[in-house]
């Protein structure tokens, strides 16, 4: 059967440590393949998005550029992905990058090559609050009333927050006349 070897390590990951659920998954991803396993057509049944996408969103919110990460984020809606798999994505890829600067395990098999570069340029602090917001936007998805709405405020207060106090919420509160 023809296949792509990222379809297999997106499918792996998919079962979470179950083959039960890899063998139920590999059979929806060959029907709806027509065959063959292919990353593409597997993404978009899974509801994921691609390592550059994420790439995108956290070279974005690194950059603390609004505008590029609303129109990164306006493109992913546009793929009518899950926003728990978005989060999901951006906490495999903020992992990563932890355990790059702990110890230097940058040559992970699942690893994008953007890893060592993010570990570079983040502190493990930023690395660290970025990972609890998006655990935390995870888990209150289901309490938004728009589960988009409830990412790109995810996404936003990633954005908006950095550690030591030089985040917006430590900025002067301005004054009502």
């Amino acid at each position: 059967m023809p296949f792509d070897a990222s379809a297999t390590q997106l499918l792996a990951a998919a079962a979470l440590g179950s083959m039960r659920d890899a063998l139920s998954l590999l059979d929806q991803a060959i029907s709806d393949g027509g065959g063959e396993l292919r990353e593409a057509p597997l993404r978009a049944m899974l509801g994921t998005v691609e390592d550059a996408n994420m790439e995108a969103l956290l070279n974005a919110i690194v950059a603390r550029d609004g505008p590029a990460l609303l129109a990164e984020s306006g493109r992913i809606a546009d793929l009518q992905v899950d926003p728990s798999g978005v989060l999901s994505s951006m906490l495999n890829l903020l992992q990563r990058i932890a355990l790059t600067q702990a110890a230097g395990n940058s040559k992970r098999k699942s690893a994008p090559d953007s890893v060592p570069d993010f570990a570079a340029r983040m502190t493990p602090e930023e690395v660290q609050l970025l990972y609890q917001i998006a655990l935390n936007g995870r888990r209150d998805l289901p309490l938004c009333p728009n589960p988009l709405g409830g990412l790109e405020m995810c996404l936003i207060r990633m954005l908006a927050f950095r550690p030591g106090g030089t985040d917006l919420a430590a900025a002067p509160t301005p004054q009502r006349s």
